[in-house]
């Protein structure tokens, strides 16, 4: 389980630094769109600034997934899961990370083709300033990729909690934050 360990730090520490792009793209945006409204008002246009924002909005959706899966701050309701005993929870937890992972694995095979598609016609954003399609959906592809990798993580980490509920690390010590249940 050492190797496990590793992985799990692997990823946890991809999925921060893509948490922090996601957060720079959201900065760089509002100086974009700042800047665009004040040049503007003096009457002088930056083309291609609604293009990029286009871009970057993908990249901040995509890259911000998996980051916020591990610390399990996607939206859910949790009525039961409080209640339950750990053993049970970790049981109904499996089939339904499960099933999302199956889900998000496919849909980071659909991605990796319309990259890849994307590439090889030389695809672009239509407008003034013709931005490549293919970064974009290339983001996409690793941010939907990592956030599975991620789900792994947690099926792996609550299968360990169904057979050692008294397991003592971190993630045993988060309740029900983030439950599904």
């Amino acid at each position: 389980m050492q190797i496990f360990g590793a992985i799990k730090k692997i990823v946890d520490r991809i999925s921060f630094i893509s948490g922090v792009l996601s957060t720079v793209s959201i900065v760089v945006i509002m100086f974009a769109v700042v800047l665009d409204v004040t040049l503007r008002w003096l009457k002088v246009s930056i083309y291609g600034v609604f293009e990029l924002n286009g871009l970057l909005v993908g990249i901040t959706v995509y890259l911000g997934l998996a980051l916020t899966q591990a610390q399990k701050k996607h939206i859910g309701v949790s009525l039961l899961g409080p209640r339950m005993p750990s053993r049970l929870r970790s049981f109904i937890q499996i089939p339904m990370l499960t099933l999302v992972l199956v889900f998000f694995s496919w849909l980071v095979y659909l991605y990796g083709r319309k990259a890849y598609a994307a590439f090889v016609t030389g695809e672009v954003i239509p407008g003034f300033v013709k931005f490549p399609v293919f970064p974009l959906k290339a983001v996409m592809t690793f941010g939907v990729g990592l956030l599975a990798i991620q789900l792994f993580i947690d099926v792996i980490t609550e299968i360990k909690r169904l057979f050692d509920p008294e397991t003592d690390d971190e993630e045993s010590k988060i309740e029900t934050e983030g439950s599904m249940i």
